[in-house]
């Protein structure tokens, strides 16, 4: 889901809240960032992947028949295989657009019961291989629990199957060697898989939740909300002077500040339900969850006072969710105020050339700025 903006700036930083790249816009970031969510994507999809292990499976088998020159009782139970993949791929292709978890468990269950029905009948090749198919299937789509649940029923179905026909070498060994390669590959790509997920939810600079994941989080807060009755908060905000700092110090000087504000910004939010992020340039988020709006502001002021320490300030948009309202138009609110307020304070426009004012930022002597870290290379920007 991508939320709609009332207005936003042209240029790098539109690209910068695309990508949720480095305060740069760097192009070396963009293609690998591109590459993680689609990848993301195609893990949502489970449909087209699930399709193609039936038909993976089904070419398997069929291709067995002229090696092996099975006749009479032995190839109608090879041949009976194909009604059922048939009956898979085509509930698989009416209900891809809208499939559910139970259809989707039962196809791969499905699967299993398939092979193991070759592995105990049909002599000859060994069709347990197959089950590593839906080991490593199971590793990319399902969740830790009902991954284990599919390998579980795997090792379980594979050693009936071989007790019913035990094979040359003996049924341990050959048990051993297909549901131990099914684990081991499954484990290594599943691994793989929750390294992906991470990254594709988290901005690389500053390490904090990217747009992506604040999205989702917000819609299962709003969601939780509606049955808990709890208030349920948005903030939005957005650096003063950020686009100076990286004219006049370089864009290394914006990506010390952006990590040094959100290394100092997380341990202020509590640990349950809220989440900050970085949405994009110099943009950050905030979902605040059993927040009233009085509840929200004092986060806010919390932010300001750790970035006031550095000198820095910044606009802040808040709307707290009525209940009824979509998503989109929550963050729209948050962010239309976000904006008002920087045109409050914005500064009256300079000559052209002109140097910026060189103010005192500390007139009365430096405050106690305590484990607050300087930013280096980065000069305190002051309205």
């Amino acid at each position: 889901m991508h939320f709609t903006r009332p207005r936003r700036d042209h240029g790098t930083r539109r690209q910068l809240a695309l990508w949720g790249s480095c305060s740069t816009g760097s192009t070396l970031l963009e293609s690998p960032v591109l590459l993680v969510h689609r990848a993301n994507a195609a893990l949502r999809r489970p449909a087209p992947a699930a399709i193609a292990l039936w038909s993976a499976g089904t070419a398997a088998v069929l291709s067995a028949i002229p090696l092996e020159h099975w006749h009479g009782r032995t190839l109608a139970e090879v041949v009976s295989t194909v009604p059922i993949a048939g009956l898979a791929i085509g509930t698989l292709l009416w209900r891809r657009k809208h499939l559910s978890a139970g259809v989707l468990h039962a196809t791969t269950a499905l699967a299993t019961a398939t092979i193991t029905y070759l592995v105990a009948l049909v002599p000859g090749p060994n069709f347990g291989l197959l089950y590593i198919y839906v080991a490593i299937f199971a590793a990319l789509f399902y969740s830790a629990k009902g991954f284990v649940c599919h390998l579980v029923t795997i090792a379980v179905a594979d050693a009936a199957a071989l007790a019913l026909q035990p094979p040359a070498g003996g049924p341990f060994v050959a048990w051993g060697a297909i549901v131990g390669t099914a684990t081991v590959a499954s484990l290594i790509l599943r691994s793989l898989v929750v390294e992906l997920r991470l990254l594709s939810k988290q901005d690389p600079l500053t390490q904090l939740a990217n747009r992506r994941a604040w999205e989702e989080h917000l819609r299962i807060e709003m969601a939780r909300t509606q049955r808990t009755g709890l208030a349920l908060a948005v903030a939005v905000l957005d650096l003063d002077g950020f686009k100076a700092v990286n004219d006049s110090q370089g864009h290394q000087a914006g990506d010390r500040l952006l990590q040094t504000m959100a290394a100092a910004w997380r341990p202020l939010l509590r640990q349950s339900g809220d989440l900050l992020a970085r949405l994009g340039g110099d943009e950050f988020g905030i979902v605040s969850v059993a927040t009233s709006p009085a509840g929200i502001q004092m986060v806010i002021e919390r932010l300001r006072l750790v970035a006031g320490a550095d000198g820095i300030t910044f606009a802040v948009g808040m709307a707290t969710w009525d209940g009824l309202e979509s998503a989109e138009l929550l963050v729209s609110r948050a962010d239309a105020a976000m904006f008002r307020d920087k045109e409050d304070h914005r500064q009256p426009p300079r000559r052209q050339g002109a140097e910026p004012p060189k103010l005192d930022p500390y007139p009365d002597g430096p405050p106690n700025r305590g484990a607050q870290a300087n930013v280096p290379g980065c000069q305190p920007q002051w309205r």
